[in-house]
């Protein structure tokens, strides 16, 4: 094996725990807000309208709703590290 080819096998096991480390923090942050929806419902959506309450379900939703773009960047475009990385430690090898 080449230090080249080790180099990327580093890299593919460290974005490797990157991604599970991120899937942890994206788990925790929705599995909160699905956890805090019968609250909401109880005390913001039975209430009145207020700038306090407009506040809240802007940081509310848009803090979630925009992890969507970042989880679909960050799981589905790059999958295909590790294939790379296997790839060119096979033709490494040859």
């Amino acid at each position: 094996m080449t230090a080249d080819a080790a180099k990327l096998l580093t890299i593919a096991e460290s974005n490797h725990i990157n991604r599970v480390f991120a899937a942890i923090a994206f788990g925790i942050l929705w599995y909160d807000f699905v956890l805090t929806i019968p609250i909401e419902v109880e005390r913001y959506w039975k209430g009145g309208r207020s700038w306090a309450s407009i506040f809240f379900f802007l940081n509310r939703y848009l803090s979630v709703l925009s992890h969507i773009p970042v989880v679909v960047e960050f799981f589905a475009i790059m999958p295909e590290s590790v294939r790379v990385c296997t790839r060119v430690l096979e033709e490494d090898d040859d």
